[in-house]
């Protein structure tokens, strides 16, 4: 498998396991600046199959995936042989006093950078919560 058929393959395993719809992801992508819609999740997940001649991913795609399915972008790149089948778990998060899931803090960076632009994380993200600020 190529690296995108990879992609393509853990884009449709994660979408599943978080029982999201095509069209629920479609409009996450979109409001968070990536346009896409249903075709465009169904081209990407059908990569798998048309190898390099099919949809490429962009490097914000990945990116922006790994963030909406709880994962690293190299997770997104890992082959089926070596993914593990459990499902994304919530992260907790504390930001300075406020805890937080990480859903809500990605929203407060993406829409409110310069408001989030000073905080750091000190921590790696995991299932614990993780001190940022």
């Amino acid at each position: 498998m190529t690296p995108n058929q990879v992609a393509a393959w853990n884009l449709r395993r994660l979408r599943t396991q978080a029982g999201m719809t095509q069209q629920r992801l479609a409009g996450l992508m979109s409001h968070f600046g990536i346009p896409w819609t249903v075709f465009t999740v169904s081209d990407a997940e059908l990569a798998v199959r048309s190898g390099d001649r099919g949809r490429s991913f962009t490097l914000d795609e990945l990116a922006l995936l790994a963030l909406v399915f709880y994962v690293t972008p190299a997770g997104l790149l890992t082959p089926p042989s070596l993914t593990d089948t459990g499902s994304a778990k919530p992260v907790t998060m504390v930001v300075g006093d406020i805890e937080m899931s990480r859903e809500t803090y990605l929203i407060d960076v993406l829409l409110h950078p310069s408001g989030v632009g000073a905080r750091r994380f000190d921590g790696a993200i995991g299932e614990e919560p993780v001190r940022v600020g």
